[in-house]
């Protein structure tokens, strides 16, 4: 709320892609994809996070600015990889992007604003990617021309051609992106073939199918409104507080009568501070998690706890929990003794979500949204390829889009590459079946 705000703003950092994340987790249980990898590419920045079996990822400690935050947050990556990275030479002469971006005064050369500098946007629009007579539906003018002037003072130096310059562009933002990708996930003991990737933000589109083949995820999902995605999931959030209580004790021999009483007095402090914000008891609900190491460890590992009146018999299900948590997480586990070192609560004021509708059913074939083509360079031939142009709000559920093509949407750009297919979903999402290099889909 915003009087919680006021008095603990520390809650409110990287609450902007919170939005994306949260609207992730909604998005998987309407589609049955529970475990995804969030792709949200704006103008400055590119977010990346997690939603395992339909829970977002959460960490109990965080870095911004170089500073630590002992609050529990959405643990969300960033790099600078947006649509205004600007492209650059380094000092060994090699083609950079990012983290510096031109934001958006004066923004991409394209947008005629001042800017010189050659950015990611710039960069899609020389090689067929963006249409300069349809952006932001036409809303907005753009000129192919400057976009080419600032990539040639690039290209130059490089001994490469304009179009190759600006494919590297798009490339190396590629592969920055696929690292985040891995560092939150692989890093953490995930495998990226047991997840969707969805990609939104203004730019998400552009790079998510060559991103997911990169890194071996079978399906890119581009929800309903991406380019607002972040604002659309704002509308499926809750009251959360987040209540704790240091606890260091071996989990074997564990006090429990003890460990009962403080989560008790915990969930009173949750059920509490929601009863300030005006929610009735049968709209709270108390989700309770423990940190737990093995003895001698600096680092914890987070696992839920169940409901109710712990006893003896849980014990061994709560160790066994913390071993397979341990070992995704660190690689092993060990038979070292487990000691318990916070008692954690989440109270959740649970909020009426809208009704989300779904699309009218069509029969397969997206011809009537079909608008035309455009030429698009691809690096690995040295050439323009026709890439059929959809018309996003013409596709109807279950109509299916053939790579290599582009569906566009006033807000937002997907390009599906040769071999992949698209399939409108229920919901007006996009679910695209990654063609993988190696032979078949992915």
């Amino acid at each position: 709320t915003a009087t919680a705000a006021k008095e603990e703003p520390v809650h409110s950092v990287m609450s902007g892609p919170a939005g994306g994340a949260i609207g992730a987790a909604y998005l998987a249980e309407l589609t049955g994809y529970r475990n995804l990898i969030t792709l949200d590419m704006g103008g400055t920045s590119l977010d990346t996070t997690m939603v395992v079996d339909g829970q977002i990822s959460v960490e109990n400690e965080a870095t911004v600015e170089h500073l630590p935050i002992s609050t529990p947050m959405i643990d969300i990556r960033t790099i600078g990889a947006g649509g205004g990275s600007i492209a650059w030479i380094d000092d060994g002469g090699a083609l950079q992007v990012g983290p510096q971006s031109a934001g958006a005064d004066p923004g991409p050369a394209c947008y005629g604003k001042g800017g010189e500098n050659a950015t990611f946007t710039d960069a899609a629009l020389t090689i067929g990617y963006l249409d300069d007579r349809n952006f932001l539906g036409g809303a907005m003018g753009i000129d192919t021309s400057l976009s080419r002037v600032a990539i040639e003072r690039l290209s130059g130096p490089l001994n490469l051609s304009l179009y190759e310059a600006a494919a590297g562009i798009i490339r190396i933002s590629e592969a920055k992106i696929t690292g985040a990708i891995r560092e939150i996930s692989v890093e953490q003991g995930y495998h990226p073939k047991d997840f969707a990737l969805l990609g939104f933000g203004g730019g998400g589109g552009l790079v998510a199918c060559n991103v997911a083949r990169e890194i071996g995820i079978p399906t890119v999902i581009i929800p309903p409104g991406p380019g607002n995605f972040s604002a659309w999931g704002m509308m499926m959030v809750d009251v959360v507080y987040d209540f704790a209580q240091t606890y260091v004790t071996g989990l074997a021999n564990a006090d429990l009568a003890a460990v009962n009483e403080l989560y008790a007095n915990l969930e009173a402090s949750g059920r509490e501070a929601l009863g300030r914000d005006g929610f009735a008891p049968q709209d709270c609900r108390f989700i309770r998690w423990a940190e737990l190491r093995y003895e001698g460890q600096e680092h914890t590992v987070k696992i839920e706890i169940p409901d109710g009146e712990l006893t003896s018999s849980h014990i061994p299900r709560i160790a066994a929990s913390f071993g397979d948590a341990h070992e995704m997480q660190y690689g092993h586990q060990t038979k070292d003794p487990v000691e318990i070192v916070t008692l954690r609560v989440r109270a959740v004021g649970v909020l009426p979500k809208p009704k989300i509708a779904k699309l009218k059913q069509g029969t397969g074939d997206a011809g009537p949204a079909f608008k035309g083509s455009r030429a698009v360079y691809q690096s690995t031939l040295d050439r323009f390829v026709p890439y059929s142009v959809y018309d996003r709000f013409k596709l109807l559920a279950g109509d299916q889009v053939a790579g290599p093509a582009i569906i566009e949407e006033p807000s937002h750009t997907t390009v599906i590459h040769e071999g992949d297919l698209a399939t409108v979903g229920e919901y007006g999402e996009l679910v695209i079946a990654i063609f993988s290099t190696k032979g078949g889909i992915a």
